[in-house]
């Protein structure tokens, strides 16, 4: 995926925390293919795809 505020890939990875809660990993990668950031959190649009 290309997000306009990074200048490189940002690869995203659903899973769930502890067995209970939909979340997402968000994975940046500059263009030398170095991690500068990575974010994780709920997953929203996974949350309402279950309901």
């Amino acid at each position: 995926m290309h997000y306009a505020s990074v200048d490189g890939d940002v690869w995203l990875y659903r899973y769930k925390e502890q067995d209970v809660w939909t979340s997402m990993m968000t994975v940046e990668f500059n263009r030398q293919g170095v991690v500068p950031a990575m974010v994780n959190g709920p997953d929203e649009e996974g949350e309402n795809r279950r309901r």
